[in-house]
């Protein structure tokens, strides 16, 4: 468990005896009615060692109470990985493992205090309009992009917001985010004010499905979209086609080219340089037509492509998620695949935070997967009340 440091072995009574107070569990269940299921396993894989996790005594019966609905099988084997590459960094000197503990919430106006978001390699949030989906993702993309909190500070800071990120790189920190009432962002990297955000992690924020319709043209537009430069999106374009991607062969920019009777400077930005528009190579069916060409759904898959790129690249240094404000998506179940594979393949790379369509994906799915599932919970609203604070629970 990420948050215990219980010795689970010491010195025994003797000189040659040892005392282990460490307990082994079941990740699946190799009952039949136990903790967290089976998970489709055979009883030889359920016996492997890769379904075990080592806890203290505490925390070992902790992990298999109520089900073990509080441990999901995604945390727990996250919380695996993660703590064996730490031992492997301290035994070896191996790079550390770059990872994304947990966001704690001690005072915002939307949740309980002290809610704690435990990361997994996907987590998955979902919830009705309102619940604050779409504000984890602006809080904690604020690290990255303070601009993301333009509605939470100043003359809009009706509350005061404090969180903190829990990060491995290097070694263990803490990244706090505070806000106070009527103020603007204040950030602390364990306990030490910064007077901007510290680049110790980072993050890409896929906040819409489509380019905004003003965007100067597609490479202009993207280099926006993702707040990095031209040159980095031409780079993500050509990893897209290079990287195995499933749905496109190929992408690629060239000067958009001018129509008949249009003037020559139609073609040109006021800096003299053309306007560039995206080339797409599909698979199936097999096209190659300018991005503007294709649907709304193509359009989403585009972006969806670029992000998991470019939060690969940016992970090669720095503990990267991918936040992914999917609310407004629509994604249908019977294509849950064609976001779930880029997805996991992503979540090689980094972790991923996803706010779960409102049409919901497929629950049974994304246990497969393993992906760690949060609802948030909001009590009644009584009218003319303030609104209550909601419960962040795992699913």
């Amino acid at each position: 468990m990420p948050y215990c440091r219980v010795r689970t072995v010491g010195p025994g009574a003797a000189a040659t005896q040892t005392a282990r107070v460490g307990q082994a569990s079941h990740i699946y269940s190799a009952g039949l009615n136990g903790p967290r299921g089976r998970g489709g396993l055979s009883d030889a894989q359920l016996a492997e060692l890769s379904n075990g996790i080592w806890t203290c005594e505490l925390h070992g019966k902790d992990v298999d109470n109520n089900k073990g609905d509080a441990f999901p099988a995604g945390l727990l084997r996250s919380w695996k990985d993660l703590h064996e590459a730490r031992v492997k960094r301290m035994s070896t000197g191996a790079p550390a493992e770059r990872w994304v503990e947990h966001v704690r919430f001690m005072r915002t106006p939307l949740f309980e205090p002290d809610s704690v978001l435990h990361l997994g390699k996907v987590t998955v949030i979902g919830g009705t309009n309102g619940a604050g989906k779409t504000a984890i993702c602006e809080w904690v993309g604020a690290v990255r992009d303070k601009g993301l909190l333009d509605r939470w500070t100043g003359r809009l800071a009706l509350h005061a917001i404090n969180l903190e990120i829990s990060f491995t790189s290097d070694k263990e920190h803490v990244l706090a985010v505070g806000i106070p009432v009527g103020g603007t962002a204040r950030f602390t990297l364990d306990a030490a004010p910064q007077l901007a955000p510290p680049l110790v992690i980072d993050t890409v924020f896929l906040g819409e499905r489509y380019l905004p319709p003003d965007a100067e043209d597609d490479l202009r537009g993207l280099a926006k979209f993702f707040s990095v430069d031209a040159d980095t999106i031409r780079l993500v374009a050509e990893e897209v086609g290079a990287s195995g991607n499933k749905r496109f062969r190929q992408m690629g920019f060239e000067p958009v080219p001018l129509d008949e009777g249009e003037p020559p400077e139609s073609v040109i930005h006021e800096d003299g340089a053309p306007k560039m528009r995206l080339i797409l190579e599909t698979y199936s069916p097999a096209e190659r037509y300018p991005l503007a060409n294709f649907s709304g759904g193509v359009h989403t898959e585009v972006l969806l492509s670029m992000a998991i790129e470019l939060a690969k690249f940016k992970s090669r240094s720095l503990p990267t998620l991918l936040l992914i404000e999917a609310a407004g998506w629509g994604f249908a179940k019977e294509i849950f695949r064609q976001v779930a594979d880029p997805i996991d393949e992503c979540a090689k790379h980094c972790q991923v935070i996803m706010i779960e369509p409102h049409n919901r994906l497929d629950r049974t799915r994304m246990h497969d997967h393993e992906w760690v599932q949060y609802e948030i919970e909001m009590p009644p609203i009584a009218r003319g009340q303030p609104r209550p604070p909601a419960k962040l629970k795992l699913q």
